[in-house]
């Protein structure tokens, strides 16, 4: 047996049958075996060269395939480096390719055939629509669906036929759940699936983490063709209507927003702060910037800056004014800390996002240096924190500042605060105050 190699691919030479047989190393490449006639050696080198061609051909129709299958407007992304945290991975049910089969997931999916085969029931005694019927209407979505996860070749062997049922299965569950939770209290209560009562935050969590998301058109497209009365809410309402069960969003959705790339990014841009609502964007470079850090709480309250608790606002929201630094009310709570995390997430990974969540994670992390600042704004009804301590309180916004990889001081929306609470805080008022603060701490 004679046994030798082209690029990373074994070849094997067997007796008198004298056989070619490819080691691939990628997926999907199946065993090629030649015959070769035993009184024509010269020839081997010929058949070789034909191997090798056969190896390179399936290669590049591999490779330009996950390429053009990526090409387009990627918009789901995965996070960058350690910044998703404890609030990366789905904690009960997967959306899309990127979890899709983790083991601690995969009972929950019984839920969403579940789910399906009710719609079918209803659909059926309504109307001629069939489980083919949806399938065609996914396939006819694939390509483009497959273009929006910008991982998606990393995401292992989904075939044609997977990523299909995947977009029926998680597509029909998010819309089934939408329409569920529009109804009373005790319908929801009396469901076996909603038994815990962190069943419902949990999962709409889950439905908001950055790598757990559908193309919103995949949503809009069964919603659509499932609506069976004319006085159906709008899709838009029925998603804000679930998420404000566990967290205040606005009533009204911005004009921009009703064109969401995902669910996500619905939500994201709901909470925009003031200054995009009010299109103040535009007179940024009129406006006094900061290319320094300001200081930690417990420092900027002994150059006198008194803080305020804003209530009625969104929480991105700040304020400096007259010496008084107004911060909108937060909850630290699981819920609101996997949303800003992967707020974040998507303003990291996405060239189309804005930067008011990093903006933010910035300016908190520099007022949040010790547990003792968390405290201080406790005091003062900025933060409320439920069952986290003030260290953890400390680690949240520290951990998130540090895997910041974009942000520029000057261009941020807070970036006037920011100055001019360094003006303040490099005055000569406030450097007695310091003096003062000083000699008179025992």
């Amino acid at each position: 047996m004679c046994v030798f190699h082209i690029m990373d691919h074994q070849i094997v030479v067997i007796g008198n049958n004298q056989k070619l047989r490819f080691q691939a190393n990628h997926i999907g490449l199946v065993d090629a075996v030649f015959t070769i006639n035993q009184d024509h050696k010269d020839d081997l080198e010929q058949d070789q060269q034909k191997a090798y061609l056969r190896v390179m051909e399936h290669r590049l129709k591999v490779k330009t395939h996950r390429l053009q299958r990526s090409q387009g407007c990627p918009c789901i992304f995965k996070f960058i480096g350690d910044l998703g945290g404890d609030y990366l991975h789905p904690r009960i049910v997967s959306i899309g390719p990127y979890h899709r089969g983790n083991d601690y997931l995969v009972e929950f999916d019984d839920n969403k055939w579940y789910f399906l085969r009710e719609l079918l029931l209803r659909m059926n005694a309504k109307s001629s629509k069939d489980l083919g019927f949806f399938l065609k209407e996914m396939r006819g979505l694939e390509a483009r669906a497959q273009g929006c996860y910008v991982s998606y070749g990393d995401v292992g062997p989904l075939c044609s036929y997977d990523f299909v049922e995947m977009m029926l299965l998680d597509g029909c569950f998010v819309i089934e759940l939408l329409r569920f939770l529009g109804k009373s209290e005790d319908k929801i209560d009396d469901d076996p699936i909603f038994v815990r009562p962190s069943t419902v935050p949990l999962m709409i969590a889950d439905l908001l983490k950055l790598e757990n998301q559908l193309p919103f058109y995949v949503l809009e497209s069964l919603y659509a063709v499932t609506k069976t009365s004319e006085h159906e809410k709008e899709l838009l309402s029925l998603i804000m209507e679930a998420i404000r069960l566990v967290f205040p969003v606005p009533t009204k959705v911005p004009f921009s927003a009703h064109r969401p790339k995902h669910l996500l990014e619905l939500v994201y841009k709901s909470l925009m702060p003031k200054v995009y609502t009010t299109h103040i964007d535009n007179e940024r470079q009129t406006k006094p910037t900061s290319n320094e850090i300001i200081q930690c709480v417990a420092r900027l309250r002994t150059s006198g800056i008194k803080f305020k608790a804003q209530k009625h606002v969104g929480f991105l929201d700040i304020e400096f004014k007259n010496g008084v630094l107004e911060i909108p009310v937060i909850n630290i709570n699981d819920f609101n800390m996997n949303l800003i995390t992967n707020c974040l997430g998507w303003e990291q990974s996405s060239r189309d996002a804005f930067t008011y969540f990093t903006d933010y994670i910035y300016f908190m992390n520099c007022l949040i240096n010790e547990p003792k600042d968390v405290a201080l704004l406790r005091d003062d009804g900025i933060i409320m924190r439920h069952s986290r301590d003030d260290a953890s309180v400390v680690s949240f916004f520290n951990n998130l500042g540090k895997n910041i990889q974009v942000f520029n001081i000057g261009r941020s929306y807070l970036s006037r605060e920011m100055a001019e609470i360094e003006s303040h805080f490099s005055s000569n008022w406030a450097t007695i105050m310091r003096t003062l603060s000083i000699h008179n701490s025992p």
